[in-house]
């Protein structure tokens, strides 16, 4: 095998494996994030909070309305029993009573739209309810799509790094620091194919002596452009999977 036969095949170890590691990041970042659940559990919170307030307001109302119908109900005895004899504190008592059935009257009108209301938040809520479920079900499927994801990642993660330390054995220390070296310098890309004589890094033509050096494939060629090192291509795809 060839130099740059050799570095071009671990350029591709290692640019699959770059995008591997890119991709397991993005995983690792997603995993536990429920950011995508927060409006809807916002939503479900303040429907909740919508209700116990709806419930509250009936509850206040519905007791002042028994408390007015206590009052009314001993007052109303004291009017008929006989148990007050003075006219002028029967009238008092008529007009209380009179003042009260008013004020009770308009209390339970307010009750009447008081549980209408509770029963509309009553339906916001079991809408948002519903609606929360459904999404946090989903968040639970794509958790577990990326979980599973996870594992595929990692497992070709570790063939790729056992195949990289097969492949940097075989190549000349010389050669290997100069791949780093390139690597570093041209954000992870080394080595770069040519196509139809067009470096596929920099997408520049290659011609001269350059060109034939470079598809003899035996020796050191960097691209006159992007000064990568060159390699005539095809045998590269033997490193897949």
């Amino acid at each position: 095998m060839s130099r740059t036969t050799q570095l071009f095949e671990l350029q591709q170890v290692d640019s699959q494996s770059d995008d591997l590691l890119r991709r397991a990041l993005a995983i690792n970042h997603a995993l536990g994030d429920a950011e995508s659940l927060r409006s809807v559990r916002d939503e479900h919170a303040a429907a909740n909070a919508a209700a116990v307030e709806a419930q509250e307001q009936l509850r206040v109302i519905s007791h002042e309305v028994d408390r007015l119908s206590a009052h009314l109900a001993i007052q109303s005895k004291r009017l008929y029993d006989g148990s007050v004899k003075n006219p002028k504190e029967l009238v008092a008592i008529e007009h209380d009573v009179a003042s009260t059935k008013q004020i009770r009257a308009t209390h339970e009108d307010q009750m009447l739209e008081a549980m209408e209301l509770v029963d509309q938040r009553q339906a916001t809520l079991a809408a948002a309810a519903r609606a929360l479920e459904l999404a946090e079900t989903e968040w639970q499927r794509s958790q577990d799509g990326l979980l599973e994801e996870k594992d595929s990642v990692d497992s070709q993660l570790r063939v790729l790094r056992t195949r990289r330390e097969k492949m940097i054995a075989e190549i000349p220390w010389a050669d290997l620091q100069l791949y780093e070296k390139i690597r570093k310098a041209k954000h992870g890309v080394a080595v770069a194919a040519m196509v139809n004589d067009i470096c596929q890094a920099c997408r520049v033509a290659i011609s001269g002596g350059p060109l034939r050096t470079a598809k003899q494939g035996q020796e050191i060629v960097y691209c006159p452009s992007c000064a990568r090192l060159l390699h005539p291509g095809a045998r590269g795809e033997l490193v897949r999977g």
